[in-house]
């Protein structure tokens, strides 16, 4: 019997990007074990989305079933749970609306879930890097989170804990049994106005609940790197939106055990006083410089999530 999988693109005003994405989607490897949907997720788009979308609805006959569907509450979180609820596969399988989708990448999610019998797993992303992108970026793709989307533990499969950094949005699948069970992406994880951390979230939940996390490395997808994320004002604003995440699942998981001081844990008060009088020290290397600079940010994005968590109670 043929395995059903669905796959879910939200996606928002990025037509262009998303034509490339089905194009190479449309490129998957079938050895004839599997059948798939795929489900466009319009959150709101003010472009030709809809039309790009069902333009490749012909091309999917007979390969799988292309459904464009409007999502009009807005956030990522809200088009991530409306795609499980519309979905009809026993496997879900989530990508981004900007990838380029390797050949075998559904074969190889597929041949995870039935060798391992998982809960869930996680594939390859590599950046695609823009003309004229410096060398320090290239060489240091894990350090520039926000700007570099990456998640590259090899190529070979292997089961996921914690310790090996994390599963990312952009490439990873889950039985839809488990998301029924374990819950969906949560919708409350907003700092600013884009919600942040609702990948990194679900993949902790379901460690917390014992549930069996793998990863795949032959299941690759390309990621293109937009260095306007990269500029300083972007970085900074990113790195505090994600430590105020942080900050309020370290408060839901553990914060009646800390100590606290005007509100901030004292650890958080420590550390960026420290991080602070480190940018004297790390202004003559670019790398030295930005690996300050996120964890300065991250602490001040977790201070100020404090703070207002204190005004709230």
């Amino acid at each position: 019997m043929k395995s059903f999988l669905s796959v879910i693109i939200c996606t928002y005003n990025r037509a262009q990007s998303l034509a490339k994405t089905l194009d190479s989607l449309l490129r998957q490897e079938d050895n004839g074990s599997f059948n798939y949907e795929v489900l466009i997720i319009d959150n709101n788009s003010q472009d030709e989305t809809r039309k790009v979308a069902e333009s490749f609805v012909p091309q999917f006959q007979g390969k799988g079933k292309l459904r464009y569907i409007f999502e009009p509450k807005q956030g990522k979180p809200y088009a991530l749970n409306r795609g499980i609820e519309e979905s009809q596969g026993d496997i879900l399988v989530f990508t981004d609306d900007d990838v380029i989708i390797g050949p075998q990448w559904i074969d190889s999610i597929l041949k995870c879930f039935k060798q391992f019998d998982c809960d869930g797993a996680g594939g390859r992303v590599l950046p695609l890097y823009p003309k004229g992108t410096p060398r320090w970026i290239k060489d240091n793709p894990h350090k520039m989170a926000g700007g570099v989307v990456i998640c590259d533990l090899g190529l070979e499969t292997k089961k996921f804990d914690e310790n090996m950094g994390k599963l990312i949005g952009a490439n990873f699948a889950f039985k839809k049994s488990t998301l029924r069970e374990c819950g969906n992406f949560r919708t409350d994880l907003y700092f600013g106005k884009i919600a942040v951390g609702e990948d990194t979230e679900l993949i902790q939940r379901l460690l917390q609940k014992n549930k069996i996390l793998y990863y795949c490395g032959e299941a690759t997808v390309w990621h293109p790197v937009d260095l306007k994320r990269l500029k300083f004002r972007n970085a900074a604003q990113w790195h505090m939106s994600l430590g105020r995440f942080a900050a309020h699942i370290e408060y839901e998981q553990n914060g009646k055990n800390m100590t606290y001081l005007w509100g901030i844990p004292q650890y958080l008060i420590k550390g960026i006083v420290v991080d602070g009088l480190s940018f004297v020290f790390h202004s003559y290397s670019r790398l030295s410089f930005w690996n300050n600079s996120r964890s300065f940010f991250r602490k001040w994005g977790m201070m100020a999530e404090y703070r207002s968590m204190k005004k709230k109670l």
